[in-house]
């Protein structure tokens, strides 16, 4: 799945369309003890 995650925000960078969509699942803000989350808004 995190090669999934990294490669959709590669191409979000290289498209740099208006707007994009990605699914704020619950678990997100607490998987690997909200590391996961911290990296998604970091590159985003």
């Amino acid at each position: 799945m995190a090669h999934f995650f990294y490669e959709y925000a590669r191409l979000v960078s290289e498209l740099k369309p208006k707007v994009f969509i990605y699914e704020n699942v619950r678990a997100i803000l607490s998987n690997d003890e909200g590391r996961t989350w911290k990296t998604m808004t970091q590159i985003f």
